[in-house]
């Protein structure tokens, strides 16, 4: 689960988050589901650029942005010229590409041992 956490260690959608469709949809076709409150944004900056994540954090004056990798974007308020959802999660979608069958096995059952136990999907759990 070590590429899970890159994200979902960070202030991604927490991973029992999964429990209310199918966790093994959620893996094989992540845009299928998104979580609401972290759809996928671009954000078009003044200077032409571009960057893509979901929003960790906001204030007046800036915005932390998680991008596909895991890593958080600090882009100032002033800095960017709009941003609008785009229509794929942020979640990688080859990501059964790089799990082995035992991973993706050991991912399943950790996400099915959270739902037997009745783990509020509001609480944080952070995967071993």
């Amino acid at each position: 689960m070590q590429y899970c956490t890159i994200c979902h260690d960070k202030k991604a959608p927490i991973l029992t988050g999964v429990n209310h469709h199918d966790p093994l949809e959620a893996i094989l076709i992540p845009d299928a589901q998104i979580t609401e409150g972290y759809e996928t944004l671009r954000f078009t900056l003044k200077d032409g650029n571009s960057d893509f994540g979901f929003i960790a954090e906001e204030t007046e004056t800036l915005i932390d942005v998680v991008d596909q990798t895991g890593t958080s974007l600090i882009l100032q308020n002033e800095e960017i010229a709009f941003h609008q959802v785009v229509a794929y999660s942020t979640m990688p979608i080859n990501l059964i590409d790089i799990l082995s069958f035992q991973d993706v096995a050991d991912l399943l059952g950790y996400l099915k041992s959270l739902a037997v136990l009745g783990v509020n999907s509001n609480e944080w759990v952070k995967p071993d």
